[in-house]
């Protein structure tokens, strides 16, 4: 039932095991929490999951907190909702990160990471970046949601002037071929005049870059593919000929 997100079955079945004394134990709790999750009831999936222990299991603990984040993102989308609804949504999923503190560092990223997806989908940019800086070890995950957030907002040169932040930097951070497509993808979105310009530019300095060869990261046919939607916007004059070039 919990699977299936059929509140009506599982609540039958909680009755049942009330009237037979039966007490639900926290592998249960955590499919009562998802159950809830699908549907989007905020309330009563976090409601279950604060009975869970976090210190004794840990690991159903973290699993409960990132589906009652689903079910925020889930209410979310719900189009009916209000924008003051979805404001005091957004609150709530932002306090509920702030006071859990869950056993490892990798779990607890992914925890404000779930939080800075809802942002980028539903809330504003500097919420995304506060949010990203809470990140002690960012995956390439994070990154990608950092960056769609940016292209989304049509501001494809701050994810770019980032991503160049990122190459130089001494250590190897979480990125990969799906993040530098990301970038490529802000500027298919991006409404800048240079458009073509920037994303060309972009894809050279990753084809000379030492450090993006040592990664892997390198042109591919989504790459191609998104230049070829930047050669193919109206504003460029010689857009044809450009994208006949990429080909």
């Amino acid at each position: 039932y919990g699977t299936r997100g059929n509140v009506r079955g599982m609540t039958a079945v909680l009755k049942d095991m009330n009237a037979l004394g039966i007490s639900l134990d926290s592998i249960g709790t955590t499919h009562v929490v998802y159950c809830y999750a699908r549907v989007g009831d905020v309330y009563r999936a976090q409601q279950h999951m604060e009975s869970i222990n976090g210190e004794r299991e840990p690991d159903l603990k973290a699993q409960s907190v990132q589906n009652v984040l689903q079910a925020y993102r889930t209410a979310l989308s719900d189009k009916s909702k209000s924008r003051l609804e979805r404001e005091r949504l957004l609150s709530n999923a932002n306090e509920l990160v702030k006071t859990t503190q869950l056993d490892s560092e990798d779990s607890q990223d992914r925890m404000i990471g779930m939080l800075m997806d809802l942002y980028a989908r539903f809330g504003s940019l500097r919420d995304v970046q506060e949010t990203f800086n809470l990140i002690k070890k960012p995956t390439a995950v994070a990154y990608g949601i950092f960056f769609k957030a940016y292209g989304n907002a049509n501001r494809a040169e701050y994810a770019t002037e980032r991503f160049h932040r990122l190459l130089a930097e001494e250590y190897r951070p979480a990125l990969d071929l799906s993040v530098f497509n990301t970038v490529m993808d802000s500027w298919v979105k991006s409404t800048a005049i240079d458009t073509f310009d920037s994303a060309y530019e972009l894809l050279k300095v990753v084809d000379l870059s030492v450090t993006c060869q040592k990664w892997g990261i390198r042109a591919d046919l989504y790459t191609m593919n998104c230049l070829l939607k930047c050669a193919a916007k109206p504003q460029f004059d010689f857009g044809a000929e450009k994208a006949e070039h990429i080909l």
